[in-house]
């Protein structure tokens, strides 16, 4: 993300050559992903209990403004760090190892977007940090699912509004090292008296989410998912659309997505995920909002729905 401090530290790869040949590195980039999981990933999946952290140091911590008067706070991971805590030297280079890493140690613009969004969409402001009672009613209560969660600000940003959430990230070890500790420490800065709503913290390849969550009886459970950069390939966006179906509580449920229109060299983004919806026509997506501020390629936020027709089957 521009400005982010983590940007030196992680790179994805992209060069003027991927660029220029988008449907090699995309054909590449897909063939990696099917090899990795047919040596045996994705591991089967599992819920992670993150220990209550020791208490972040300044220097660990970076603020992350969303809009005047909220500010959340997320910890920082050294590339070197991430290699060791993975055990793969390669993440020195890349922010994606099919079948190993999925770019979680990492704040990506698209979760800062989609966080800065749901600000404004839930009415937050400062007295998120302020008021006994929960800042949004229409939270309350509510059961969020984060898929993709990385650092977790969306989903972090749902429970200090009064959300149950669960957090889920393809490494366990993201989970453990960053969002737990992150949800902890945001957490802290709550006035005493406001209610504490439900985390749990699930680590899973999307395929084997199905059964992880079955188990745990949370198939269809959700009223709200949120993912963000999670679309960045025609493999991930066809996965996560598969999970989106699974979890979303009919006919209400709704799903925000936060990515780029197009990633160059690997062939996702938000026009080519609008289509599958379209012919799949489970869901349907609106663009509610649209970055181009030239830190990147343009950038969207798409909330999806149940399409009205189907209402009166669910009633």
């Amino acid at each position: 993300m521009g400005g982010d401090s983590d940007e030196a530290c992680f790179r994805f790869n992209f060069d003027p050559v991927a660029d220029r040949q988008p449907d090699t590195a995309c054909a590449a980039q897909e063939a990696a992903v099917r090899a990795a999981r047919q040596d045996g990933y994705p591991p089967p999946g599992t819920e992670v209990f993150p220990q209550s952290p020791a208490e972040q140091t300044p220097e660990q911590l970076d603020a992350v403004e969303l809009v005047a008067g909220v500010t959340l706070y997320k910890g920082r991971v050294t590339s070197e760090a991430a290699s060791a805590l993975l055990g793969n030297g390669q993440l020195a280079d890349s922010d994606l190892i099919p079948g190993t890493y999925e770019g979680g140690f990492k704040l990506w613009e698209g979760a800062a977007d989609l966080a800065k969004f749901l600000c404004t969409e839930w009415g937050l402001t400062e007295s998120l940090f302020t008021s006994p009672t929960d800042p949004c009613k229409a939270l309350a209560g509510k059961k969020i699912l984060e898929l993709g969660c990385g650092q977790g600000l969306p989903g972090i940003l749902a429970y200090l509004a009064g959300a149950d959430v669960h957090f889920q990230d393809y490494n366990e070890e993201v989970l453990e090292v960053l969002t737990g500790p992150n949800l902890a420490h945001n957490r802290r800065m709550l006035p005493p008296g406001r209610r504490k709503g439900d985390v749990r913290y699930f680590a899973s390849d999307w395929c084997c989410m199905g059964d992880l969550m079955g188990k745990n009886l949370l198939g269809g459970n959700y009223d709200i998912i949120l993912s963000a950069e999670t679309i960045y390939s025609l493999d991930s966006q066809h996965s996560l659309y598969e999970c989106m179906k699974q979890f979303l509580r009919p006919p209400h449920g709704i799903a925000y997505v936060a990515a780029k229109t197009y990633y160059f060299g690997v062939g996702g983004g938000t026009t080519a995920f609008k289509k599958l919806l379209a012919q799949e026509g489970v869901l349907e997506a609106e663009t509610v909002a649209t970055i181009d501020d030239g830190a990147s390629n343009k950038r969207e936020i798409l909330k999806l729905k149940f399409p009205d027709h189907i209402h009166p089957y669910f009633l």
